[in-house]
């Protein structure tokens, strides 16, 4: 029969679902067209396709499963199912848009950042914490003659220094 058996707060304040209605044990479809009308679903070509691909779920889920839901108002949910012991299905959603958010501009800002490097004309290494060469530039290869093998390899800081050896003063110390 499919209708909402558990839910919580949390679960009310995503969907924007009055407790009431919800009390009244909706089954699935009406859940999902309440949340069309609300225009919290994936904006999709063919709704009668979609809905029947979700019913479906509830005889085809054998383990949990993940997937991402994009809503017409920019959030991203994590939707997970599963089947429930007693039957039907568990859902569990969480909000990652911004986490989503942070990740986008993060690499965009890594992007940029690796722009400027490659562009420069000074030579360029960066170390890693983990002592190893992350990044190097054209004109640090060009400048010390440097194989991008190697240097594509993640050497340590020790082994990019003997690298250069041939380039440095020889003394005891």
């Amino acid at each position: 029969n499919m209708v909402l058996n558990f839910y919580n707060q949390s679960f009310i304040k995503l969907w924007q679902i009055d407790a009431s209605w919800l009390s009244e044990k909706p089954n699935y479809t009406a859940f999902l067209d309440t949340l069309r009308e609300k225009r919290l679903l994936p904006e999709v070509p063919d709704y009668k396709a979609f809905k029947q691909n979700e019913l479906k779920a509830f005889t085809q889920i054998i383990g949990p499963v993940n997937d991402l839901m994009h809503l017409p108002n920019g959030k991203t949910l994590r939707r997970m199912r599963a089947p429930y012991p007693m039957g039907g299905i568990v859902f569990a959603y969480e909000d990652i848009s911004d986490r989503l958010a942070a990740t986008s501009a993060y690499n965009a800002l890594m992007s940029i950042q690796n722009e400027i490097l490659t562009g420069m004309f000074d030579a360029v290494l960066i170390f890693g914490a983990n002592g190893r060469l992350s990044f190097f530039n054209d004109a640090y290869v060009r400048l010390w003659n440097a194989d991008k093998n190697f240097l594509a390899g993640e050497p340590s800081f020790d082994d990019v220094l003997d690298s250069q050896s041939r380039f440095l003063a020889q003394g005891e110390d």
